[in-house]
């Protein structure tokens, strides 16, 4: 075994599969990255997650918007729109 050349401080089966890996172990997380580069990632990923659920939010809505009209172009009562919505 050799050292890894991303200096990640482990030895490392392959070469190949360490470059390839490009800072993760197998299970897929990051090891022995530099703490300004780690803290970078989790900013990103953190930002990530907060647009998605952002805009989940927002689709969420709109859905409900758009429902609430079709429901009145149609004059669905009250029953007839829980008896949609139960089996949708």
């Amino acid at each position: 075994m050799q050292t890894c050349p991303q200096n990640c401080a482990r030895r490392c089966s392959s070469l190949d599969s360490c470059q390839a890996r490009r800072g993760r172990t197998p299970d897929g997380r990051f090891h022995d990255l530099r703490m300004a580069d780690r803290s970078a990632w989790e900013d990103w990923i953190t930002r990530d997650r907060a647009e998605i659920a952002r805009l989940s939010a927002e689709i969420a809505a709109a859905e409900a918007r758009i429902d609430s009209i079709v429901y009145g172009l149609f004059n669905l009562t009250p029953g007839e729109i829980a008896l949609l919505e139960s089996v949708v």
